[in-house]
């Protein structure tokens, strides 16, 4: 497999082999950064530096079994999941994995590292390439105002800073919520969804659009409370989320994508922007009666993977295209230095494989400025 990227590169984030520059460049259009001979997992990624997962096949020949996995992806079936990225796994009982880290960790990415290393190290260089244990993706994420959550398979805790929770004192709670499978968080929110398709979503009360529904006395915004507009949908129950700057997505298992998020400020998506004839307080949303998800429609296609960065999204649809929209001032949709301004409708982006190449998008994930894409090279 490999990955592909482009966009915000000031840490040398985007570089996981080679040399690393002094001086490192925005990159404006998707180029490879990464190969590995057995899948690439995204752990997380920050502001200033990207964690992922590379683990290789082992000594017989799985050729084959690639395949059959690639074309299981083209019948659009059994997918698994790590984070917000889609890949093809390997059996369960893949060899060991490679942790490969490009940029500079800050305090949370930093602490992710030494858990799933199960060291007390020092801070890693730039650029590390160490064996992994068996481990699954983090279960624990950080919003933009500090605030870290955490699951376990019976419950739900959220921390007000870094280091509380690192000595796991003073939460802000501690909340029964069984069988969370993922958990996501954007600048004031968090979101989680459970085995059974369930949405939760909790945070700051002075942004409710941001929680996708109503504050009330019965479901504070502090507390996780159940997103009842994404029950019993027509093409099936939310199997994958993702969530960065005031947005946050919702897929479903039959391929509809939902959004929500709206601010007072232009949405990078048209339908949530602010009506210009509304005049909102600076404490309120422009649609104090409209905080639910809403059903996204990218020129009628059926969405197999979805990222939400900072202030751009991409999406890969089920056919293998890949669209973009959003800001691109940093190259983050891959669209060209030339385009450096505000992208405001979706647009295609050809990662221009070689014809024959055999080479076809898997899986995308977006970072804080950047993006990220999981290709699979069908004839290797």
């Amino acid at each position: 497999m490999e990955l592909w990227a482009c966009g915000f590169n000031a840490w040398n984030q985007l570089q996981f082999e080679g040399d690393l520059p002094d001086e490192p460049e925005d990159v404006f259009t998707f180029k490879r950064v990464l190969t590995s001979k057995g899948s690439i997992k995204i752990i997380g990624t920050s502001f200033s530096a990207s964690l992922v997962t590379c683990s290789s096949p082992d000594r017989s020949d799985r050729k084959g079994e690639f395949k059959k996995k690639l074309k299981k992806v083209e019948d659009h079936l059994e997918l698994t999941r790590f984070s917000s990225i889609v890949a093809v796994s390997d059996d369960p009982s893949e060899p060991p994995k490679n942790l490969k880290v490009a940029g500079s960790p800050d305090g949370f990415l930093q602490t992710q590292l030494e858990q799933i290393t199960a060291t007390n190290s020092a801070k890693l260089p730039k650029q590390t390439d160490s064996r992994l244990p068996e481990d699954k993706p983090s279960n624990a994420t950080a919003a933009g105002n500090d605030k870290i959550a955490v699951f376990t398979s019976t419950t739900l805790t959220q921390y007000p800073s870094l280091p509380t929770y690192l000595s796991q004192c003073n939460p802000d709670f501690v909340y029964p919520l069984p069988h969370i499978m993922q958990l996501v968080s954007n600048t004031t929110t968090f979101t989680a969804l459970t085995r059974e398709g369930n949405v939760y979503t909790w945070g700051d009360e002075r942004y409710p659009a941001c929680l996708g529904r109503e504050i009330t006395l019965s479901s504070p915004a502090h507390t996780p409370t159940l997103l009842t507009p994404l029950l019993s949908l027509p093409t099936g129950s939310i199997q994958q989320l993702s969530s960065s700057g005031p947005l946050t997505g919702a897929l479903t298992t039959g391929n509809d994508l939902y959004i929500w998020g709206r601010t007072n400020t232009p949405s990078i998506i048209p339908e949530l922007s602010s009506s210009p004839s509304s005049s909102p307080s600076p404490s309120s949303s422009p649609f104090p009666d409209n905080y639910d998800p809403i059903p996204l429609d990218i020129h009628g296609a059926d969405i197999l993977d979805f990222g939400i960065g900072e202030n751009h999204m991409l999406v890969l649809t089920t056919e293998g295209e890949l669209y973009v929209i959003g800001e691109n001032g940093n190259g983050q949709v891959g669209l060209g230095e030339e385009e450096k301004g505000r992208c405001e409708e979706w647009r295609l982006v050809d990662l221009e494989f070689a014809e024959g190449s055999g080479k076809r998008c898997v899986g995308v994930w977006a970072g804080y400025k950047c993006s990220f894409v999981v290709v699979e090279d069908i004839s290797s």
